[in-house]
């Protein structure tokens, strides 16, 4: 989709989904457990659905509205880091092009411990209670969980990237 926006013609978007369905069938057993992609991209791939005619939105165990693709696969907006600003995945550039930060990517995930992708931890989660500070008004806690990721099926992530924005 380097060259076409998704939603500026019902072709595009058409194509677009195509695009999708490829992303989700390059996932052992054609079903992942989620998709993940920056605000932008939510925002393109629901004006898309719209577009097509086929958005699907649940409202998760909190209340929110939640974009679903295919079998009720649901897409989230992977979000921000802790400054609260900056993009856990930033807008792309691609070589070759000459707009910056004009694309985005989309991630198909899917979960399964011991087989696909899944987090992982070194012991369990332990906190230590240290205690006033000196200035009598803050409590210092220590917290130590190592965790991590691990993904033995390399077919249990894929990405569909170059996706232009505008």
């Amino acid at each position: 989709t380097t060259t076409n926006y998704i939603t500026d013609t019902q072709a595009h978007a058409l194509d677009f989904l195509a695009e999708m369905d490829r992303l989700t069938y390059a996932i052992d057993g054609h079903k992942p457990t989620f998709y993940v992609t920056n605000d932008v991209g939510l925002r393109k791939i629901n004006q898309a659905l719209r577009i097509a005619a086929v958005l699907n939105q649940n409202k998760d165990q909190f209340g929110n509205l939640v974009t679903m693709w295919g079998n009720n696969v649901p897409i989230y907006d992977i979000g921000v880091k802790a400054d609260q600003t900056t993009k856990v995945m930033p807008d792309e550039v691609i070589a070759g092009t000459l707009s910056a930060g004009d694309y985005f990517s989309i991630y198909a995930v899917k979960i399964g411990e011991g087989m696909d992708f899944w987090g992982i931890q070194k012991h369990a989660l332990e906190v230590k209670n240290l205690g006033l500070m000196e200035d009598c008004v803050t409590y210092r806690t220590n917290v130590n969980w190592p965790v991590g990721l691990a993904m033995i099926n390399k077919r249990s992530v894929a990405r569909l990237y170059g996706i232009r924005k505008a």
